[in-house]
């Protein structure tokens, strides 16, 4: 009975370390060696032999360490696809993608990019606010939503939440969001195609009578032309933004560099 006792024992030690170690690698992406083959060769030194169970525990313990500072996991291996660089933080395939997604030109492009690395890592929430935001710049709004709120669903994210706000305000048409959202455009990422297009929006919906908001928009109009070398629009919105503030430094900025 006793021998049952800590075989049973000595079994749920070793599950326990197992699952453990792959919960450790696999969520905090890592170079570690697993504690539990640490505990394993500790026990031995002291005892002098290990019990089966403890055996066990130690070679796939082992097994853990050569494949966390191998030179590569193939990406369906629990423990993460990963050229790995012993010691130093692994770089998992997603967050290679969120990295390096601004050196992807086309919006459908990066879209597809990210939903296939959605299919490989279903818990990054990055990726999920990726989608969503650049489903909003195609104007797909109900998708974007979709995809924030799925990112959500797995975190109580701040930026998320943000720009679920945005994304259903623009969904109800409010002039307010489609300014500000042009104008986040424009100013975070310069995608002066895009924030044309959501400050054109603005100015078709009825209800803007705020004249600052009004002089923002022109003069953030007048800047996506100016940049996309529309100079004619350029100077109109222009027009209209000195008409509404004269004196303001910006406007008379942006006369100088359009020689007007």
């Amino acid at each position: 009975m006793k021998q049952n006792y800590f075989k049973i024992k000595n079994l749920a030690v070793f599950l326990t370390y197992v699952l453990a170690s792959s919960f450790w690698i696999y969520y905090r992406k890592v170079a570690v060696l697993p504690l539990g083959f640490l505990v394993v060769m500790l026990i031995f030194i002291i005892r002098k032999r290990f019990t089966k169970e403890e055996l066990i525990a130690a070679i796939i313990g082992l097994l853990f360490i050569v494949l966390e500072i191998g030179p590569y996991v193939s990406i369906q291996h629990p423990v993460y696809k990963i050229g790995l660089r012993f010691g130093s933080e692994i770089k998992t395939e997603a967050e290679e993608v969120v990295e390096n997604l601004s050196s992807v030109e086309s919006i459908s492009e990066k879209i597809k990019l990210l939903e296939n690395t959605l299919e490989i890592d279903k818990q990054n929430i990055d990726i999920y606010n990726l989608l969503g935001w650049n489903l909003l710049k195609l104007e797909e709004i109900d998708e974007a939503i979709k995809y924030f709120e799925m990112g959500l669903a797995i975190e109580d994210n701040e930026l998320l939440s943000v720009n679920l706000s945005i994304a259903n305000e623009l969904n109800k048409k409010n002039p307010e969001y489609y300014q500000y959202f042009g104008s986040l455009l424009l100013i975070q990422e310069k995608d002066y195609l895009n924030a044309k297009k959501y400050l054109l929006k603005s100015l078709s919906i009825d209800g803007i009578n705020d004249e600052e908001m009004l002089k923002t928009i022109y003069f953030n109009l007048a800047l996506c032309y100016y940049n996309l070398e529309d100079i004619p629009f350029a100077k109109m919105y222009l027009e209209k933004a000195l008409a509404l503030r004269p004196d303001d430094k910006k406007n008379n900025i942006l006369k100088d560099s359009l020689n007007y």
